[in-house]
């Protein structure tokens, strides 16, 4: 009689590591995210102190966000050639490591020159970091996970200014706060490096992401749109991504214009500053808030559903705020907030399914780059337009740019066939860590 064979070993709970492994992604992202809004937040703070330090003008702040942007722009948009061969794990560690010597470049400049160095460092990393996890984030997780994700931004751009005007008062210099932004980008650098293997446990992609919305093959000067087995007309298919790019530009540029300009517009209609600054935290605090809200509801709201609730509020809001008197208009900037909170969140988490998991790393880098500008340019033209005739078309102009959001995303909707999806597939992009 033969002999039994031994039992086979239980194998562990590979369904358990994978979630674990994904569960400490997800908190690095969490974490990475609120390090970027850090020193977004605390450079209003610290220039001041900079500005004395070392007896530069005021239009020196321009000269340190130039090379944060142009690092930033030129990151989103090269990254994906490189996410590919390397794999995210170790982009995000260089990153961190970027943003390390950025921050201490920084801190220890000893003239204003090298401080540009140190930002141009801080932008490439900060454009790295916000691709690289957008474009892993959408493929492989629910998109309440971004939202939170990107409500971690927003409670770092509000814990900075605080930290750092702590610090002042207790009497210390300007260029500690980069030093302890150096120690958080070190930790994060070591945190990635140490979950490195912990990406390849990624969730399974869906299968409707394989079969996208638009087609692209090659670059995107070279993207073949004319795919038989998408939706809609080929011209159609072929406007789709210039279209979700300039949703991107406009939507950024309705949230930093609404954020930068406000203040300027209530003081005109006679509201103090100090009261006309609470009314600016409000709306970066519900701004943040909602994006936590979002990512609590995010399992219940389809993420296209979610973009038409996001403009039609926004508008309501601007139109409070252009037309309102000064209680509408408070009312108003609270109600953007929150109505432009899950815009972001959800416009990335549908880029995999219109664009497919395997071009979303190139196609988010094309997206951020448009954002990016579009924080850059719109304030700009708006305040150019004011400066040329009264602080009140502030009103009418962030009205306007929101107007142009919700119709660019009605049409991009439209060209994506949205209208004809129920959007249940789109709230199981992935199973939550």
């Amino acid at each position: 009689m033969p002999s039994t064979p031994p039992a086979t070993p239980v194998a562990p709970d590979a369904d358990g590591r994978r979630r674990a492994g994904q569960g400490a992604i997800v908190v690095l992202a969490l974490v990475a995210f609120v390090a970027l809004g850090l020193p977004e937040g605390a450079l209003g703070v610290t220039f001041p102190a900079l500005r004395a330090t070392f007896g530069v003008p005021l239009s020196a702040l321009g000269l340190l966000l130039l090379p944060y942007t142009g690092g930033y722009i030129v990151a989103t948009l090269l990254h994906g050639r490189f996410v590919a061969p390397f794999g995210p794990a170790r982009i995000l560690v260089a990153a961190a490591a970027g943003a390390t010597v950025g921050a201490l470049v920084f801190a220890g400049g000893p003239v204003f020159g090298v401080l540009l160095a140190g930002t141009l460092l801080l932008g490439a990393s900060a454009g790295t970091v916000d691709a690289t996890l957008n474009a892993y984030v959408s493929v492989h997780f629910e998109h309440r996970v971004l939202a939170f994700m990107h409500a971690g931004f927003g409670v770092g751009a509000t814990i900075g200014p605080l930290g750092v005007t702590a610090l002042l008062q207790a009497g210390a210099d300007w260029r500690v706060a980069y030093a302890l932004l150096a120690v958080v980008q070190l930790a994060l650098g070591v945190g990635w490096f140490l979950v490195r293997s912990r990406f390849a446990t990624a969730p399974a992609r869906p299968a409707d992401l394989e079969h996208p919305v638009v087609s692209l093959e090659g670059d995107f000067a070279e993207a073949d749109l004319g795919d038989p087995a998408a939706r809609g007309p080929g011209s159609a298919r072929r406007s789709l991504l210039p279209l979700q790019m300039l949703c991107f530009f406009l939507y950024t540029g309705t949230e930093a214009s609404t954020g930068f300009l406000i203040a300027t517009l209530l003081t005109s209609r006679g509201l103090d500053a100090a009261t006309a600054g609470l009314c600016t935290t409000a709306y970066w605090a519900s701004l943040t808030l909602g994006r936590v809200l979002t990512g609590v509801v995010g399992p219940r709201l389809a993420p296209t559903r979610a973009l038409g609730i996001s403009v039609t509020g926004a508008v309501l809001g601007l139109a409070a705020v252009w037309l309102g008197g000064t209680g509408a208009a408070l009312v108003g900037v609270v109600v953007v907030g929150f109505a432009l909170a899950p815009f972001f969140p959800s416009l990335v988490s549908i880029t995999p399914r219109r664009f497919g998991a395997a071009r979303t790393v190139r196609v988010m880098g094309y997206q951020l780059a448009a954002a990016s500008f579009g924080v850059a340019v719109v304030p700009a033209l708006i305040s150019i337009v004011a400066d040329r005739t009264t602080p009140a078309a502030i009103g009418p102009g962030l009205f306007a740019v929101g107007a142009a959001l919700a119709v660019a995303q009605a049409v991009t909707s439209l060209v994506a066939g949205d209208l004809g999806r129920s959007g249940r597939g789109e709230r199981a992009v992935a199973a939550a860590p």
